[in-house]
């Protein structure tokens, strides 16, 4: 098959690349600057289109959104870094789709959030759940997915990866929670009882390679791409601490305070930390998916070696 990956240079994208091409697909990366033939810039997708031959389009493009930069405690420099989250994603789908409506393409597969779901410690969230409009998140993730349509194109099957926190040594979630944790001081954030709606990296590829498959039971739609089994974040710190060796403290780890991530990231973005949800894959559980890390100490002990004692899972 002929892939093009939006935004592929970045974790996820790196992974599926390596999966694909290994697997003997042609696969060529959408980017800002391009560095080789196999790359594309988007000026050339906004003018020019994609190869005629394309099968399957992945768009993973987007800013992230927990950077932390003192100057965004300014309203000025903070709306501009917002625009450019916001653009990222949509201006960026919305070229990929412009592109697509012209070829014969089987799939079309849009990067999205579980913050599509409002911040929440009671309820469950399947697919089916209606968006509630609880904020700038919420409303960046909906208008992601409401880019992420190919209209009239019945022909192809069109995803939006509801992704929650990916797991990996080179993730972000992990980069930004290692050096605290490494040296004992990985404590609960805030109350600790927020729910973490997980993933390992090998899983989202697995998910996306099963969604390609001519005969996958599921055919359209958002899918969320977690484990069945989310967790607190106080007991995902503990076992994050455990799977990198930390060292004990005498009285444990001590907790970050509610005002540290309200601080650093801003009133609404510091809900992705405090705040969570918990999501469960019923469109993949329901189509037979397995998935390789489904409990958290299986994720940590492949990425780090060291196994920790099981979370509480709820």
């Amino acid at each position: 098959m002929n892939l093009i990956l939006g935004g592929g240079t970045g974790l996820i994208g790196r992974a599926l690349t390596a999966a694909f091409q290994s697997a003997g697909h042609n696969v060529r990366i959408v980017t800002r600057n391009p560095k080789s033939k196999s790359e594309i810039s988007w000026t050339e997708v906004r003018s020019c289109g994609l190869p005629e031959n394309t099968d399957v389009v992945i768009n993973l493009s987007g800013r992230s959104i927990g950077e932390i930069n003192p100057l965004y405690w300014f309203s000025g420099p903070f709306d501009e870094y917002w625009k450019d989250v916001f653009a990222s994603r949509i201006d960026t789908t919305k070229s990929l789709v412009k592109a697509c409506m012209k070829l014969k393409l089987k799939f079309f597969i849009n990067a999205s959030a579980v913050g599509f779901y409002r911040p929440d410690i009671r309820t469950t969230f399947t697919e089916s759940e209606p968006f509630c409009d609880c904020g700038p998140i919420t409303r960046l993730v909906r208008d992601w997915e409401a880019a992420a349509q190919i209209p009239n194109r019945k022909d192809v099957r069109q995803f939006q990866l509801r992704l929650g926190v990916v797991l990996a040594k080179d993730s972000n979630f992990i980069k930004s929670l290692y050096p605290s944790h490494r040296v004992g001081l990985g404590g609960a954030l805030g109350s600790g009882q927020q729910w973490i709606s997980w993933v390992h990296l090998d899983d989202v590829v697995r998910v996306v390679q099963f969604l390609i498959q001519p005969d996958c039971p599921v055919v359209s739609g958002p899918v969320n791409v977690t484990t069945p089994h989310a967790v607190r974040q106080a007991a995902l710190s503990r076992c994050l601490s455990e799977a990198i060796g930390a060292p004990c403290l005498p009285f444990g780890a001590p907790p970050t305070p509610s005002f540290v991530p309200r601080l650093l990231l801003g009133p609404y973005r510091a809900t992705l930390v405090l705040d969570g949800q918990r999501v469960i894959p019923q469109k993949l559980l329901d189509a037979g998916f397995q998935f390789k890390y489904a409990l958290l100490e299986d994720a940590l002990h492949a990425i780090y070696g060291r196994r920790p004692s099981p979370p509480a899972y709820d």
